[in-house]
């Protein structure tokens, strides 16, 4: 679709719509199908429950939670494309903030709950059905890689850093910190992880896959879990994360380019004389 395309959605769950159906969703049989897969529930309840859920979520009667949500953006594949992603987190920004006024009520909800720890579940294994399968197809390079020689880069890693403020605009995803467990041993799980992620109005925390970072404690780059986040809600915000200070400071995607629009003459007014 074009940008004009996605732009003309006003709501969240019209938007969601059309996506599942341009994915072939016509129905929620497949997508209700992963969800519960990656739930770690495999009932027929479960499955009809899914499917409850995602008809309501289509119709914009309720509006998923944010772990829901992010499994769904994976599961539609909403990052590759890049004109739908600050769409996609714009509206979904507006939608859950209309229909969870007050943050601190969220987890009460019992789909949130059960979703934390079916999130923690899954992603563990996730991960180990992904390392298995990896093992299956390219065993030698799996093994290399695993083992976690002492050069990373040699392993063609994303990299990694820390910085106390990390910038972003709506709808943007970087990885922002890594983690690592020993100086001689392979990077922790996701799962184990996850109790040092805080929660923000922000955005999205999100399982990075591995990076590269240098780690001091160690003297040299290590192979880290990476921590992902996506920038869903204008705003500054300081959290801690992996025991770690940080400030998030996301923009509006509209102030942005209200910045690169300012005329030559009033940004030379701002900024002072130009120097000769």
């Amino acid at each position: 679709m074009t940008v004009r395309d996605w732009s003309g959605h006003r709501h969240w769950h019209t938007l969601f719509d059309e996506i599942c159906n341009r994915r072939g969703h016509y129905d929620n049989a497949v997508l209700a199908s992963e969800l519960c897969r990656q739930s770690g529930r495999g009932s027929k309840e479960d499955f009809e429950a899914a499917k409850k859920k995602l008809r309501n979520w289509r119709r914009g009667k309720r509006v998923p939670l944010r772990r829901n949500f992010q499994i769904l953006s994976d599961l539609l594949q909403i990052a590759t494309d890049a004109e739908l992603v600050p769409v996609w987190y714009r509206l979904y920004a507006a939608a859950h903030e209309r229909a969870y006024p007050q943050r601190g009520a969220a987890p009460a909800d019992a789909e949130g709950v059960d979703g934390s720890l079916r999130e923690r579940r899954w992603r563990g294994a996730g991960r180990r059905e992904i390392a298995a399968a990896a093992g299956i197809f390219i065993g030698g390079i799996l093994i290399a890689a695993t083992a976690f020689e002492r050069h990373p880069e040699n392993l063609g890693l994303p990299v990694v850093g820390y910085n106390a403020q990390m910038n972003l605009i709506v709808g943007e995803t970087k990885l922002i910190h890594g983690e690592y467990d020993q100086c001689d041993g392979p990077p922790p799980e996701w799962e184990a992880v996850l109790p040092r992620i805080p929660d923000t109005d922000l955005g999205v925390f999100g399982d990075g896959g591995l990076a590269a970072k240098m780690v001091n404690d160690c003297g040299r780059e290590m192979v880290v879990r990476a921590v992902r986040f996506t920038a869903v809600k204008p705003g500054i915000e300081e959290v801690v994360l992996l025991g770690d200070y940080m400030r998030l400071v996301v923009t509006p995607v509209e102030q942005l380019r209200s910045e690169n629009t300012t005329p030559q003459t009033e940004r030379g007014k701002a900024d002072g004389p130009e120097a000769e």
